[in-house]
């Protein structure tokens, strides 16, 4: 692990710059998968943390290059499986429990807020939200 970390230290800017693409690469991958929702972040964070570990231990020669290859290639279509199982899952919910889900997840990534009807208009755009089935 201090060997990960040393090399990670040396270049970080480099790295953040990298791995944002990369979580951009993979966000839109799974948006072609249509997928939806969080899970394209999540699968994009999970894809990025398995990639990093692989390219990791081909670096410390723990892994061939076909080795990598196939494990980055399995994790894909594992996660995609999952995702997509789990899209469904949240689909099939009752209406309202998707709302509440959706909401939530929303909220949790700041795309909301909530204020009162009877604050002062900040002259920040509203938008009101309503779920039609």
């Amino acid at each position: 692990m201090a060997d990960y970390l040393i090399d990670m230290a040396a270049d970080y800017p480099g790295r953040l710059q990298e791995a944002k693409a990369k979580w951009t690469k993979y966000r839109s991958a799974a948006l072609e998968l249509n997928l939806d929702g969080r899970l394209l972040e999540q699968i994009a964070f999970l894809m990025l943390g398995n990639e990093a570990a692989l390219s990791h231990w081909l670096k410390a020669g723990s892994i061939t290059q076909e080795e990598y290859e196939t494990e980055l290639s399995k994790a894909w279509e594992v996660l995609y499986l999952l995702a997509k199982e789990h899209g469904k899952r949240i689909k099939d919910e009752q209406p309202a429990e998707t709302f509440i889900y959706t909401l939530r997840e929303l909220f949790t990534v700041g795309e909301v807020h909530v204020r009162a009807k009877e604050d002062e208009d900040d002259g920040e755009p509203v938008h009101f939200l309503s779920y039609s089935g």
